[in-house]
């Protein structure tokens, strides 16, 4: 049996909290706290603005993905509407077929 597969939502929330986890306390990032070869900042810094661009880009795809979802549910919620208007009309030309049928058995007798 299959265990259910997590939102993307939940899988971004995991990941931010993470990240918040490494911004905030600066572990894992030892290893490359070592000033930048280059003469640039420090492998931390970049590290932790490498941290803050993936929380905001995970911010992003919730914000779409919320989006997303409010498109859906609009979708359907249109799709029922046209679904239950099919019906109406179907009933109504059912039961117009039943009047024209009796009215026209009634021209033969």
């Amino acid at each position: 049996m299959q265990t259910p597969k997590a939102s993307v939502s939940e899988k971004i929330s995991f990941n931010t909290s993470n990240c918040s986890a490494i911004e905030d306390t600066g572990s894992g990032l030892d290893s490359v706290s070592s000033p930048n070869p280059a003469g640039g900042r420090g492998g931390q810094e970049t590290a932790i603005d490498n941290v803050r661009q993936v929380r905001r880009s995970e911010q992003q795809l919730l914000e779409i993905s919320a989006s997303e979802d409010d498109r859906l549910q609009e979708l359907r919620k249109s799709h029922k509407i046209e679904i239950e208007r099919g019906s109406l009309n179907s009933e109504a030309v059912q039961k117009q077929h039943s009047m024209d049928s009796a009215a026209f058995g009634f021209c033969y007798e």
